[in-house]
Parts: structure tokens; C-alpha cells; sequence
């Protein structure tokens, strides 16, 4: 009975309902006399796919692992299984375990079908997490014409995502805008309410990125209804932090504080000691952002104190690092305390190097290119203005190249004075 609720509150897009009957399915398998370790192991996986719908990956994983420890004899529910801890294991950053779990899965997954395009799919995330970013575009699109080949839209179209994502990264903009393209298609084909928000959310981001604030607001409004549909707080959190972005760009900060607000409220009470699925760093980020922008220092500095207490809870925790010390350097430098600035640009630059991420090495150069200039080290300025502007334009993120610039833009003047 849990088990047929679970996939009727799935049928109907009520993934938090759909998470809470399997999990209860799996743990009245394992209570019941005529239960078995594949009944339980079945409704873990259900949770599993739950989770990860609604952008709890470490749920996800848990839930994969704990049916993985069961002793099936099943070899198809275990390769399935294999093949959606390996990849969650990869987008986690566990590379290691991701890499075991797919060897296993790959003896046990037909050369063909929808399950062979799911395994090859996990391999691109793979290749993405062991920073071979050129292989996982290659076997994403691979993943993406097996999808097709086997009718499956909803695989075909988390596979273009991830074309995407690559192509972004190497900055292929060209390739990314097809791919762009075949999601919003395949969304249309695939037609549930997850396939559609994956889409919108890599188009609001897309949107941002390329300077384009109306159109990234039009996505996020629309992304914002269909994960409230499906009762999925980390994707609405993200919502609202686009559509206060886009606000932001737009200069309607009392728009953008109002979507931070909300965001923050989705995650209940505020604890740096308990797991928080809406990712309250970064929404703290842009409160600070806002705050620096209306010219208060002194807010925008206790909300990024505040981000930091939640920056190693955060999924994009590797990210987060550089960019809040970034912004505390940037900030300290607005109050005239060089030293404190120069200690977090430092911060932020072995954060980035440590995670070899050149988008955060494009969003932190303008601060370090200031911090550099204030300390009278214009040929470091000069090299960080470089380094960001090839980063930046390689991604093609046309708001962090004018930031650049426009830290930069003293530097002429300064070297021309030298001369």
C-alpha cells in the first residue's frame, strides 16, 4: 500500500509525498514476514529517484547505498542501483566510490537501451568530477543519442543538461546554445513537471550569465511555479535567488530582498549544525550583494559572516569559499582595512586554485585585481585582470569582463604615471 501511494503521489509531481511513502515501503519490507531484500531494496531506489528529484543528493545516495547493502540476487536491480549511487557519487564529488560503483554496474548493464544511456551518462558525471571536462562533454552527448535511441525523453533531456553544463565550462558557447535549444524540445516531449524545471533552471542561469536579466526573470518566475508544484525547496530556493539576481541587475533591490527573504524562509529557522537543502550561503550572498549596493557596508559584511557559518553545509561548498572571502576582501577594502582585504583575497585565490573552477576564477578577478591596485602591485593587478578577462571570456560571462574592467581601469592611469 506505502509502495502504491508512493508512485500515485509521483504520478501526481508530489515528490515530497512520493520520498515519504517509499521510504515508509521500504521500511515495512523489512518488517514484514513475506518482505524480501528486493521489495526493500525497490522502494529505497523509488526514495532514491525522489531525492534526487527534489535536489537531495546525499538523501539520494544514502538511500541507494543502503538497498546496495542488502543481499539481492537480483543483477538487474543491483546494476540499477550501481548505476544511480555511481553517479550521484560523482556529482557529490566522491570519485572514487563513483568510479567503483560503475565498474560493477557495467558487467551487469545491457549494450543497449535506456540503461545502457543511464550508465553512460554516470561516466560523463564521472568524468566531470575527476576534472576531465572535454571527455564529459563527449560521452554526455553520448548518453544523450542512447537516451534517444531507446525513446526516452526525460533521460535524453538530463543528458543535454549536462551537454550544457560541459560545454559552458569549456566555454563552447556556440554548443551550449544548441544544446540549450534541444532541452527546451525535449522538455515539450517529455512533458512532467521535473523535465520542465531542469530546462527553465539552466536557461535562468544561462540568462544571467549572459547579461540578460528580463529574460532571466521571465525563467525563474516560471521555474519558481513548477518546483513549488513539486514541493521541491532546494529548486524554489534557487528560484528565488534568480529571480533576485535578475532584480538586482534590474536595480529593484527592495524586488531582490523580498525573493532572498523567501528563499531564507523556505529552509525554517537558521542552524549552521543541521543540513539546510535551500543552500542558505549563497541565498546570504546576494543579501549581501543588495546590501552593497544600496552603499551598506556594514550589512553587507554581516551577511556574508553569516554565509560563511553555512558554506561547508552547501552542495556548491567548493564554489562558495572562493566567492564569499572574494566578497569579504571586496568589502574590506570598501571600509580602507587593506590588510584584512588582502588576507581574504588571498583566501579566495587558494580556494579557487584548490577546486580549479575557471568561472569562479572570472567572478573573483575584478576583487583581486582592486585589492592588488590598493596595495600598490600593479603588475599582480595586471596579471589577475588577464587571467579573469581569458576566464571570463572563454565562458562568455559579459557582467564579470565590464566588473573586470572596471577594476582595471585605473591601472592605465597608475602605469602611465609610473612611466
Amino acid at each position: 500500500y506505502a509502495f502504491r501511494s508512493g508512485e500515485r503521489a509521483l504520478s501526481l509531481s508530489a515528490l515530497e509525498d512520493a520520498l515519504f511513502h517509499h521510504r515508509s515501503a521500504a521500511q515495512a519490507a523489512g518488517a514484514a514476514p513475506d518482505g524480501g531484500p528486493a521489495d526493500r531494496a525497490r522502494a529505497l531506489m523509488a526514495a532514491c529517484d525522489a531525492a534526487r528529484a527534489l535536489g537531495r543528493l546525499e538523501e539520494a545516495l544514502a538511500a541507494a547505498e543502503e538497498a546496495l547493502a542488502s543481499e539481492l540476487s537480483d543483477p538487474e536491480l543491483r546494476a540499477a542501483l550501481r548505476r544511480r549511487a555511481g553517479s550521484l557519487c560523482a556529482e557529490t564529488g566522491a570519485v572514487e566510490r563513483a568510479a567503483e560503483h560503475l565498474a560493477d554496474a557495467e558487467m551487469r548493464t545491457p549494450p543497449v537501451g535506456r540503461e545502457r544511456a543511464e550508465l553512460t551518462l554516470a561516466k560523463a558525471h564521472l568524468a566531470a568530477a575527476d576534472e576531465r571536462p572535454t571527455e564529459a562533454l563527449t560521452v554526455a552527448h553520448g548518453a544523450a543519442r542512447e537516451a534517444r535511441a531507446a525513446g526516452d525523453h526525460a533521460l535524453a533531456l538530463l543528458a543535454e543538461v549536462a551537454v550544457v553544463r560541459f560545454a559552458r565550462q569549456l566555454g563552447l558557447h556556440e554548443e551550449a546554445r544548441r544544446g540549450l535549444e534541444r532541452c527546451a524540445e525535449l522538455a515539450s516531449a517529455a512533458g512532467d513537471l521535473a523535465s520542465l524545471a531542469r530546462t527553465l533552471a539552466v536557461r535562468a542561469d544561462a540568462a544571467l550569465d549572459r547579461g540578460e536579466p528580463d529574460a532571466a526573470e521571465r525563467f525563474a518566475h516560471e521555474l519558481l511555479g513548477h518546483e513549488s508544484r513539486l514541493g521541491n525547496l532546494a529548486g524554489e530556493a534557487a528560484a528565488l535567488r534568480a529571480l533576485a539576481a535578475a532584480a538586482i541587475a534590474l536595480g529593484r533591490l527592495d524586488d531582490a530582498e523580498n525573493a532572498v527573504a523567501r528563499a531564507l524562509a523556505l529552509g525554517g529557522p537558521l542552524r549552521a549544525d543541521e543540513p539546510n537543502p535551500t543552500d542558505p550561503a549563497a541565498t546570504l550572498r546576494l543579501r549581501a550583494a543588495i546590501a552593497l549596493a544600496r552603499g551598506d557596508l556594514a550589512g553587507a559584511r554581516s551577511a556574508l559572516d553569516e554565509a560563511s557559518l553555512f558554506v561547508d553545509g552547501s552542495v556548491n561548498a567548493h564554489h562558495l569559499r572562493s566567492l564569499v572571502a572574494a566578497d569579504l576582501a571586496r568589502v574590506a577594502l570598501a571600509f580602507g582595512e587593506l590588510e584584512r582585504a588582502r588576507i581574504q583575497a588571498v583566501a579566495a585565490e587558494t580556494g579557487r586554485k584548490a577546486h580549479d573552477c575557471r568561472r569562479c576564477g572570472a567572478e573573483i578577478a575584478a576583487t583581486l585585481v582592486a585589492v592588488a591596485r590598493a596595495a600598490g602591485d600593479i603588475a599582480a593587478a595586471n596579471a589577475y585582470r588577464s587571467d579573469g578577462l581569458e576566464q571570463a571570456l572563454r565562458l562568455d560571462l559579459p557582467r564579470a569582463m565590464a566588473e573586470i574592467e572596471a577594476a582595471s581601469a585605473p591601472i592605465a592611469g597608475e602605469s602611465a604615471q609610473g612611466a
